[in-house]
């Protein structure tokens, strides 16, 4: 009977770990958790599908029911309203200087968040966009690169067999492909 006890006390403080945001089984949800430069904080990427400026998250719409597949939509959860602010838009998205940049099979585009026009920055086959202190950094053909957020060129040097990349606190983390 005292094990039972033991293991009834010892399950209820585990449950009341988890679910009270105290624990190691739940994630960091500071007050300051949101979503920068296409990823969440305590995610390590969600591709860009989904990036925050104020209180709208600006989606990358997978639907076809509302909206048009690849549109972007705003959404702001707070009041429910979404509606949709640009077509054709591009995943992998930052935010960054008041634009939004994304990228699609052609290029990295960017798009002034009062207009949401688009304009290429860069023609290439860019994929996992990350944006930190105004330089772009994305994986194409298996290698890290590096251009300004104007698409000029910068001092980096490439970094060959690579995939998921993340920048996040001055650091540029990825996967070395050919060694694991």
């Amino acid at each position: 009977m005292r094990k039972y006890k033991a293991a009834a006390a010892a399950a209820a403080i585990l449950a009341l770990l988890a679910f009270g945001g105290c624990s190691m089984f739940s994630q960091d949800t500071a007050s300051n958790e949101r979503l920068v430069n296409g990823t969440t904080t305590g995610n390590i990427q969600n591709l860009g599908f989904a990036v925050m400026e104020g209180s709208d998250i600006y989606v990358y719409y997978t639907g076809e029911d509302k909206f048009d597949r690849a549109d972007i939509i705003k959404w702001n959860p707070e009041s429910g309203d979404s509606s949709r602010v640009m077509a054709d838009g591009g995943l992998f998205m930052s935010i960054f200087g008041g634009s939004l940049y994304f990228c699609k099979d052609d290029g990295i585009y960017r798009a002034p968040m009062d207009t949401f026009e688009q304009e290429r920055v860069l023609e290439c086959g860019a994929r996992e966009l990350q944006i930190q202190d105004g330089q772009m950094f994305y994986i194409e053909d298996g290698t890290v690169k590096s251009v300004s957020t104007d698409g000029e060129n910068v001092d980096f040097a490439p970094i060959k067999n690579a995939a998921n990349l993340v920048v996040s606190a001055d650091y540029l983390y990825y996967i070395d492909s050919a060694s694991g």
